[in-house]
C-alpha cells in the first residue's frame, strides 16, 4: 500500500491536533486510512504526516476548498508540501528494532 506525506507548519500544534483528530470522517470520505503524525524535534509546530492511501487521492485532497479552509482554521500557517511514500522491499524492521537499523 502506498502512502501520502504531507508536511506543513502550524501556529499552534495544540490547537491543531484537535481538528485534525475531529475530521475523521472527512479522511475516510476522501479514502484516507491511518495517519501517522510526526513533528519536528527543533520545531514542535512543523507537522508531517504519513497517510495510507491511494495515491490518487493527494492533489484532489489537497485542492479541496472545504479542506483548505479547514486547514486555514486550524492554524496552519505554511502552503503543505505533499509526496508520495512507497513501501521498501523487505518488511518490518531489521532484526525486529527500528534501531537495530541505526
Amino acid at each position: 500500500m502506498a502512502h501520502l506525506f504531507i508536511q506543513h507548519e502550524v501556529a499552534d500544534y495544540d490547537a491543531w491536533r484537535p481538528v485534525l483528530d475531529g475530521d475523521t470522517s472527512g479522511r475516510e470520505a476522501a479514502g484516507a486510512r491511518d495517519v501517522a503524525v510526526l513533528r519536528d524535534v527543533d520545531n514542535p509546530n512543523s507537522v508531517r504526516m504519513v497517510i495510507e492511501a491511494d495515491p490518487a487521492i493527494g492533489e484532489p485532497m489537497m485542492s479541496d476548498p472545504q479542506r483548505a479552509e479547514k486547514m486555514q482554521e486550524a492554524g496552519v500557517v505554511t502552503p503543505s508540501s505533499l509526496g508520495e511514500l512507497n513501501p521498501a522491499s523487505g518488511t518490518g524492521c531489521v532484526n525486529g528494532s527500528a534501531s537495530a537499523i541505526w
